[in-house]
């Protein structure tokens, strides 16, 4: 596929896609080059932690201090020159203005560290929000009969919403149409370039045998996986619709009665004499109702039984609790703490008393007081949630860059933890 010509001119076309991979991919390089020296130096001066602490920052400047000498600059960078392009202006050929470069620079540097920081806080702001309104609303259909098919409505919007909300609040839908277009048209790579309408052209003339073929096939795969994933979604959406109303039929029958195709509520069904055991599901815990816990009385939430959606044995669902049974702890060895809680923290003098160094009691990753202190492979201990989410972007230890999977990181449950 021979390379688009630029409007007005037959010396200069345009960079095609590889060409822009090509020089994206380079400036990429040199920029985590600049970064990785930069926190070398930071880890030299002021340690470790500190370098740490400051990762993401570092990051962030170091691409700052890449682009305002090159292209702030008016220069080009190292991917522009490895790959012979030049960056111009999409509407007038003309090399990019001063204006259009400062708001590339800000865009590509700024608006991602931006999200970052907004994105958490408007996610538990409209959770909050949605919880209050499905809890309310929930209420008024429990107390009134008017109306009640539209409140219905609205909570299952509104759940949807919620179980969502982290999916219809993340910027990637956008960059994977963004990443399409580009495959397909071969102009724009970064949504900034596209905002600010900043092309790249090549400063020699193309041979016949130079010519560069475009992924237009990968455009292709990356639009049937965008259809793949959102059919799959809503046939997901469409069952549990489907399975939620079914649940709030049952619900609305008779406890102990006979229910659909002969099966029982309690979990007998008619004539056969079998019980299905029932289960407790929740925060990633499946077990089964202790014996004891059967001769609770029918309000205690001990005596939620499994509810059938319909008569066929593989539509069986379990309903979910509000709250866990009483001997869910007994039967999981497994105390059920608050959410967000720690079952370790070295805030607590109590706690592993024999560590008595205040620095030793902290993390080196948050610098904060242990949390359900865990230790990898090589021996150094942090906290549970710090330490899973470093090898989630690292498989290796933070302090002496040994190699931990996940799965080999043990929290400290040894009854010394306790004076």
């Amino acid at each position: 596929m021979s390379s688009p010509t630029a409007p007005g001119s037959t010396e200069y076309p345009f960079a095609p896609s590889p060409d822009i991979l090509r020089t994206h991919e380079k400036d990429a390089y040199m920029i985590s080059q600049v970064s990785s020296e930069a926190s070398t130096i930071l880890r030299a001066l002021l340690g470790a932690r500190v370098a740490h602490k400051y990762s993401t920052t570092t990051n962030h400047l170091s691409e700052l201090l890449y682009l305002c000498l090159t292209t702030l600059l008016g220069n080009r960078t190292l991917g522009e020159e490895y790959c012979d392009v030049i960056q111009v202006e999409a509407d007038t050929l003309r090399l990019a203005g001063l204006g259009r470069r400062v708001g590339y620079i800000a865009s590509v540097v700024f608006a991602p560290w931006a999200l970052g920081k907004t994105l958490p806080a408007l996610r538990r702001r409209l959770r909050s929000k949605l919880e209050g309104n499905i809890e309310y609303a929930e209420k008024q259909a429990a107390t009134t009969t008017t109306k009640k098919k539209r409140n219905t409505r609205s909570i299952q919007i509104q759940k949807y919403i919620l179980n969502q909300l982290d999916t219809l609040t993340s910027p990637n839908p956008v960059y994977a149409l963004s990443l399409a277009t580009f495959y397909f048209t071969g102009a724009y790579y970064h949504i900034s370039k596209r905002l600010f309408g900043l092309r790249y052209i090549f400063t020699k003339q193309i041979k016949p045998d130079e010519q560069r073929v475009g992924y237009e096939v990968l455009g292709v795969l990356l639009v049937l996986q965008i259809a793949v994933q959102t059919a799959l979604h809503v046939r997901e959406t469409y069952l549990e619709a489907r399975g939620a109303g079914a649940g709030a039929m049952l619900s609305s029958s008779t406890p102990g009665s006979s229910g659909f195709g002969g099966h029982n509520l309690n979990g007998v069904e008619s004539g056969a004499g079998l019980t299905a055991p029932p289960l407790y599901v929740g925060h990633g815990i499946e077990v089964p109702v202790l014996p004891q816990s059967h001769s609770a009385s029918d309000d205690s939430p001990s005596h939620t039984q499994a509810q059938i959606l319909s008569n066929t044995d593989s539509d069986i669902d379990i309903d979910t609790p509000p709250h866990f049974p009483p001997g869910l702890a007994a039967t999981t060895s497994t105390p059920i703490l608050d959410n967000g809680r720690a079952r370790y923290d070295l805030n607590d003098p109590d706690l592993i008393a024999w560590i008595s160094d205040s620095q030793q009691r902290k993390c080196t990753l948050c610098l904060e007081p242990l949390r359900d202190p865990s230790a990898t492979t090589c021996g150094h201990v942090f906290c549970w949630t710090c330490v899973q989410d470093w090898v989630k972007e690292k498989t290796e230890c933070p302090l002496c860059r040994q190699s931990v999977l996940p799965q080999k990181i043990l929290p400290l449950r040894s009854p010394l933890a306790l004076r």
